[in-house]
């Protein structure tokens, strides 16, 4: 079963049991730090991607990067290609993650963007921010 509002948006907790599905809600993040070959640090984490300790935000279009860490405010995040992360990565670049759970997510926003073929449509407001429980 998937919930009504996670079946809007979709996450990767419910990915899992739905993959005909696909993600529409994303968490754009930043790249801040390359502290050593394979790993990089990005400017999200449990405040900006929601966290209920089940799971993981997912990494889109990086293939081999994953998302091991998660403190409050930033992701780390391995990358295996068989190449330095500053060489795939810049500091500065934009990198899109797809949250574990968009319960935990959205309430954590005033607003979403609407975005379709990379333009943007609309601005959601969302009035129940801040009183997930």
């Amino acid at each position: 079963e998937v919930p009504a509002g996670a079946y809007a948006l979709m996450d990767c907790k419910h990915l899992r049991y739905r993959e005909e599905l696909s993600a529409a809600a994303k968490v754009l993040t930043t790249v801040t730090s390359l502290p050593e070959p394979g790993m990089v640090i990005l400017d999200a984490g449990g405040k900006s991607v929601g966290s209920d300790g089940e799971g993981s935000p997912t990494v889109e279009g990086i293939p081999g990067a994953t998302a091991v860490g998660l403190s409050a405010e930033h992701v780390n995040l391995s990358v295996d290609t068989g190449k330095n992360a500053d060489q795939i990565l810049a500091i500065g670049q934009k990198v899109s993650l797809t949250p574990w759970d968009i319960g935990t997510c959205v309430n954590l926003y005033d607003y979403m963007r609407a975005v379709r073929n990379n333009k943007l449509e609309s601005m959601w407001d969302i009035p129940a921010r801040g009183r997930y429980r």
